[in-house]
């Protein structure tokens, strides 16, 4: 038999990914696929059909039950410590008086007069 597996987006048609000649080579190009979007945080739903007929869509759901595999838990949890950084302001964050402006440039003369 032949598997076809589609790819559609909330708002759009389903544009098609590739041909297979096996189920489990086409449910692991959507494990694949899914994972990819998932890094990307792009929403899509995978469809799997054997000829017209559909069998199963997948979706960022079936990715965390369906693919537990040590080697795609691992980029999670680096995934987790990396969206904590810091970012410095390059902004003043002294606090001022109402009404007094900022001044975020130190005019030479006044560097000369602290001297």
């Amino acid at each position: 038999m032949m598997y076809k597996v589609t790819k559609k987006f909330a708002r759009g048609s389903e544009s098609p990914i590739g041909s297979y000649k096996t189920m489990a080579e086409a449910k692991k190009v959507i494990q694949e696929k899914l994972a990819e979007d998932a890094a990307h945080k792009v929403m899509a739903t995978y469809c799997l059909y054997e000829g017209f007929d559909l069998i199963e869509e997948f979706d960022q759901s079936k990715l965390e039950v369906s693919a537990p595999s040590g080697d795609q838990a691992g980029t999670g949890s680096s995934s987790k410590s990396s969206s904590q950084s810091f970012r410095p302001t390059p902004f003043s964050t002294t606090p001022m008086p109402k009404g007094t402006p900022r001044s975020f440039i130190v005019d030479d003369d006044k560097k000369d007069e602290d001297k």
